[in-house]
């Protein structure tokens, strides 16, 4: 992780974020970030073409906590430029599995927001839906 690639990544994670339903305002904890990747825990995957970045993936990889004989990887985010998606999607989600299998993950889970056309893709790489996430929202506590 390094603050270059935070910068080139920052177009595309306000994409991202306007893509998923928020309002394209991105806030990354770049210490947890670090943290994270020095422990080794997290794992950062970038897509290029000729030299430009046109995707990245995340992920925590560590043993469930609820079965720690299990390694398990958890995608925190992936994102392709929409005029890169199609094959370039099923290569970079491919190249990311075998990564993170080499890093010892025994799962990997997926996250995808509801009637994305990820499902499809997550569907055709023999993904299964196990379970569904629901969020709600709270206002942040104002400061004292």
């Amino acid at each position: 992780f390094s603050e270059e690639l935070l910068n080139e990544a920052l177009p595309m994670l306000r994409a991202h974020s306007l893509e998923i339903g928020r309002d394209g305002q991105i806030n990354p904890n770049i210490a947890a970030y670090k943290a994270l990747e020095t422990a080794g825990c997290l794992k950062i995957f970038t897509w290029r073409d000729y030299g430009r970045l046109v995707g990245y993936a995340s992920y925590l990889v560590s043993p469930c906590l609820h079965d720690w004989e299990s390694t398990q990887a958890m995608d925190d985010m992936v994102f392709i430029s929409p005029d890169h998606r199609g094959s370039t999607t099923l290569r970079f989600l491919k190249f990311c599995e075998r990564k993170l299998v080499e890093f010892g993950a025994e799962k990997i889970l997926q996250v995808s927001p509801v009637g994305s056309p990820f499902y499809g893709i997550l569907n055709h790489l023999g993904y299964t839906k196990l379970e569904e996430v629901w969020s709600k929202n709270f206002p942040k506590k104002k400061e004292i």
